[in-house]
């Protein structure tokens, strides 16, 4: 729901998420090491639709270093292993196919295209540097989009010829 890189949703903490219900991206985990950023980013989830997600994080990072974590280690969770024990299996329980966690990146950039977000803050929400990267890497136009905008161009060639040449 964050649009968060699995590299930074690892590595949440449980006092990540304030009081205010914003969460302070901080740290990322790559490969086993936790890496600090230069600079914490910081996302509103004080919407009543996130209610539900900061209930669930809070209770499973309740007691423990990380949020998402080795049961047995206490270690943050790694990627590999969640997407082909959880992820994968889920998905195909739900008869969908799950390529990576690329996907949920491209389909929340669709979404928030779709839905009238603007490109500035589309890129704040992924995390982007540039507002172009958005659409160069995770978005394209939908065959039903093509066919809109090509119509509207139709439309408007065709109430152009109206007699005069």
């Amino acid at each position: 729901m964050t649009g968060k890189r699995g590299e930074e949703a690892v590595g949440i903490q449980p006092e990540d998420l304030d009081s205010n219900n914003i969460l302070h991206i901080r740290r990322v985990v790559y490969e086993g090491r936790v890496e600090e950023l230069e600079r914490e980013e910081l996302l509103p989830l004080d919407s009543p639709e996130h209610a539900e997600l900061i209930r669930r994080m809070r209770a499973v990072g309740e007691g423990h270093k990380w949020v998402f974590h080795n049961l047995r280690k206490d270690t943050p969770l790694n990627l590999g292993n969640a997407r082909r024990r959880y992820l994968k299996p889920a998905a195909k329980r739900a008869g969908v196919h799950i390529g990576g966690w690329h996907d949920f990146r491209h389909t929340l950039q669709s979404k928030l295209r779709r839905g009238g977000v603007d490109p500035v803050v589309r890129a704040g929400v992924m995390g982007h540097s540039r507002v172009e990267l958005g659409p160069e890497v995770y978005d394209k136009a939908s065959l039903d989009e093509k066919r809109t905008a090509l119509a509207l161009v139709a439309k408007d060639l065709q109430a152009n010829q109206g007699g005069s040449d």
